[in-house]
């Protein structure tokens, strides 16, 4: 069977579980989460994307976080599992933070997480080695950092690009890959650890792009173009 890759994703390989079409809409369950504060909600202003084009806005209050969540409706034994999104995070605080990866909850160890953030202190990709912890690459995945236009609507946004890759089986970073305005790069992560970050219930695995802000103020950031896949 040929596999249909939608136009806009970047790398074409595995199997598709979902992108963008299948968003049905934004506020259901696993679909927000995060503190009361803030919202996320359908925005193409800035980011020309699919049904999925979102902007995720924190609340107004030091390291307030805001995520969209997607539950993964299947995965088989033995699948690495890969995640890419294009992304445009705020700006307002030199320090902010935005996050993607995976999350699964396996009854015998708790809930493990494997994620990256976009650090805007460095304009470099970090991936996770703690609990909400972050540590760069040697040497460095860095990039121009993405901006959006000022203007709503306008021609000038700037993306960035990201595709994380785990094993389910080893519980295992496997890959990153990501992008600026001049470059791809991609480093190998085999045999890092998925980090496990405690014991509460999760009935999903899912995978969700997390923004939070680094000032007492809030922050909105977009994210679209969302592909899951297996291989």
């Amino acid at each position: 069977m040929t596999i249909i890759y939608p136009e806009w994703m970047v790398e074409k390989v595995g199997d598709i579980i979902f992108t963008d079409a299948d968003f049905s809409k934004i506020d259901f369950k696993y679909g927000v989460t995060g503190a009361a504060a803030g919202n996320v909600v359908r925005n193409t202003d800035h980011v020309y994307g699919g049904s999925g084009a979102v902007a995720i806005t924190t609340g107004p209050v030091l390291n307030n976080r805001k995520a969209l969540v997607r539950n993964i409706p299947y995965v088989f034994d033995g699948n690495i599992v890969s995640f890419e999104c294009k992304f445009i995070p705020d700006n307002t605080f030199s320090t902010n933070e935005f996050e993607m990866g995976f999350r699964l909850f396996i009854p015998a160890i708790g809930i493990i997480e494997g994620h990256v953030i976009f650090d805007e202190t460095t304009n470099t990709i970090m991936y996770q080695d703690g609990n909400n912890s972050f540590t760069p690459f040697v040497p460095v995945l860095d990039f121009p950092p993405p901006r959006a236009d000022a203007a709503a609507g306008g021609v000038g946004d700037e993306y960035g690009w990201v595709r994380l890759a785990i094993d389910v089986t080893k519980l295992e970073f496997v890959s990153v890959q990501a992008s600026g305005r001049r470059k791809k790069v991609k480093r190998d992560m085999r045999g890092l650890p998925l980090i496990n970050v405690g014991a509460t219930a999760l009935n999903k695995f899912v995978v969700r792009n997390v923004t939070q802000t680094k000032g007492a103020s809030a922050i909105t950031s977009y994210t679209t173009d969302w592909a899951v896949t297996t291989f």
